[in-house]
């Protein structure tokens, strides 16, 4: 009888620790507390408010994730935006699966009718990755102001309200893979940024593509389609030693209201420099009212324009020097018709330079492919040198010939 009364407390015992560890543990989840140094949103275990998750990261230290669960998520209005992250390093945003593609396995937050979306301030070291995020906000869905090294890898940004990304008063800002669109609006807009990095990402169906104001980095081998404005915008810049680069990138179907504007506009500035701040090469421009528009012809000093590739514009360059002088060429590059939507370049095609001995030859315009899971550099083969997810005589053809292109 002792025996088993020993026995019984020890299983009640174990009993009280276990259920007390659970309910501990779902208890801390429910309120949006981490767990080391995790948050797990929107997975049935009761933290269900994005906002509280990131309010319970402690200000300004390092090493915690939020992890948001697949599904629709439908974030509440607040004032000015809906989600803040305000003062917080080295937090990450992530997904439980980014090797999901289909919508019912994505993380989607989804903002409609706010006032705004999401805005990170006063930040460091801020990661977003495989996240969708979309609605109507009159504010912009993705904001960042007064940070620096944010990145957002492979998101889906879409607003039919305005622009999809508000960048303002930051440094070293990165944005790799995904898609943007913003009907009407400008997808991106960039006011006073030092050293932003946009690549390999679809901007389509919106008023602007990317519009700088007096922000400086490199803009690159990104797919830009479908503006009823301009592709890239131009306004000024007054950063002291300051660079931009348009490098390998495709704008196609550019075929706005206002005829001075272009695939590339760029305004006039004087940025007082003894050199060409605004360095655009390696670019294909196909399929629109104007190529390149460069607004007066003071400002050809400001502008390095070489190495593109000009195809089925009305106009091919304005104020500037166009194909048939600096290496730039008019010739159809495209290995499909342009009316399609990866606007490839060909193997073949003359779009395709090196600057020197010492460069890296490669095509000119956009050679990635859609998105693939991460760490799968695109979903294309290592010998896969076209891009188009089949190795066959052509990959032969580029590799005979020693092109140097490579998944991207």
């Amino acid at each position: 009888m002792k025996r088993y009364l020993i026995l019984v407390s020890g299983l009640f015992f174990s009993l009280v620790i276990f259920f007390g560890w659970k309910y501990r543990t779902v208890s801390a989840q429910a309120n949006c507390e981490p767990q080391d140094n995790y948050i797990d949103v929107f997975d049935g275990r009761g933290c269900d408010d994005l906002q509280t998750a990131i309010d319970s990261v402690p200000n300004n230290t390092p090493g915690y994730t939020i992890r948001i669960h697949s599904g629709e998520h439908q974030i509440p209005n607040r004032d000015s935006y809906s989600l803040i992250v305000d003062n917080k390093s080295g937090l990450n945003f992530v997904t439980t699966d980014p090797r999901k593609f289909d919508d019912k396995d994505q993380a989607i937050l989804i903002f409609n009718n706010t006032e705004g979306g999401l805005l990170i301030k006063n930040s460091t070291d801020i990661t977003f990755s495989w996240i969708y995020l979309r609605g109507s906000t009159t504010n912009g869905m993705y904001a960042v102001r007064d940070s620096q090294n944010i990145e957002a890898s492979h998101l889906t940004v879409s607003d039919t309200g305005a622009n999809a990304v508000q960048l303002q008063d930051s440094r070293d800002l990165d944005f790799s893979g995904g898609e943007y669109t913003a009907p009407g609006r400008k997808a991106f807009d960039l006011r006073n940024i030092e050293k932003v990095h946009i690549s390999f990402v679809k901007i389509h169906d919106s008023g602007d593509g990317i519009e700088l104001t007096n922000s400086t980095g490199r803009i690159e081998k990104n797919l830009i389609s479908k503006m009823n404005r301009s592709g890239i915008s131009i306004n000024y810049l007054d950063f002291s030693g300051g660079l931009l680069y348009i490098k390998s990138n495709t704008i196609v179907n550019v075929q706005p209201d206002n005829e001075e504007d272009a695939a590339v506009r760029i305004y006039e500035f004087n940025s007082g420099e003894t050199y060409k701040p605004i360095k655009i090469f390696k670019n294909v421009f196909a399929n629109s009212l104007n190529g390149v528009h460069i607004e007066t012809t003071d400002t050809q000093k400001e502008v390095e324009l070489t190495l593109n590739a000009f195809w089925n514009n009305q106009k091919n360059v304005i104020n500037g020097i166009g194909p048939g002088y600096n290496k730039n060429i008019a010739t159809n590059p495209f290995t499909h018709d342009p009316i399609g939507s990866e606007y490839r370049t060909f193997y073949l095609t003359p779009a395709y330079y090196g600057t020197n001995l010492d460069d890296l030859e490669e095509y000119m315009g956009y050679q990635s492919t859609s998105a693939g899971p991460a760490g799968s550099q695109d979903n294309c083969d290592s010998t896969d040198l076209n891009h188009d997810n089949i190795v066959d005589l052509e990959d032969y053809g580029i590799l005979a010939a020693k092109f140097l292109t490579v998944c991207q």
